[in-house]
């Protein structure tokens, strides 16, 4: 019985999955493992938005490499994709002018303290992060928020992600 390279091995595996999505592949490699009771690697950190292949570790890059990848155009976004990159690389759940200021300047991007305020209220009213919060205790990332990251570069697919509905006023009574 001749032994094959890995080099072989890899190149039948490559002929035998290429007609499978990225998804079937990742469920294929990972039972094959199973099978020959191999220690299966816990999943890379992706985006939720179904960029899969080309999603950024954050917890394998420095801030200016994510931010580099995401390609922010506004306060609004920068401030977003730095709550992003924290979430990822520290499983940061709420964000403070700080931390967004540590995370914006290791991007070698400018940091604007002092319309800190400003900027953060327009990211909440554009649904980028939860209402609530304050500069003391942090902001959160909205869903929204966190879907629009991971759906830069592309601001086409960015752009049809359905925002959040915003709470109406009082009905008015007719009688």
């Amino acid at each position: 019985m001749t032994t094959k390279s890995v080099v072989d091995a890899t190149a039948e595996l490559y002929r035998l999955l290429e007609g499978f999505t990225s998804e079937e592949r990742s469920r294929i490699l990972k039972g094959t493992a199973a099978l020959f009771g191999d220690v299966i690697p816990p999943d890379q950190p992706s985006d939720t938005a179904g960029n899969t292949g080309r999603a950024i570790s954050a917890a394998t890059t420095d801030p200016r490499t994510f931010f580099e990848s995401k390609a922010p155009n506004s306060k609004i976004e920068e401030l977003a994709v730095a709550a992003r990159f924290r979430e990822l690389s520290e499983k940061a759940e709420r964000h403070t002018r700080e931390q967004f200021s540590v995370v914006i300047t290791g991007a070698r991007r400018n940091f604007d303290g002092h319309n800190f305020s400003r900027d953060i209220n327009n990211a909440r009213n554009g649904s980028f992060f939860n209402k609530g919060g304050s500069e003391k205790d942090g902001f959160t990332l909205s869903y929204y928020g966190q879907n629009y990251v991971d759906a830069l570069p592309d601001r086409d697919k960015a752009k049809k992600l359905k925002k959040p509905k915003k709470a109406g006023g009082r009905a008015n009574k007719t009688k």
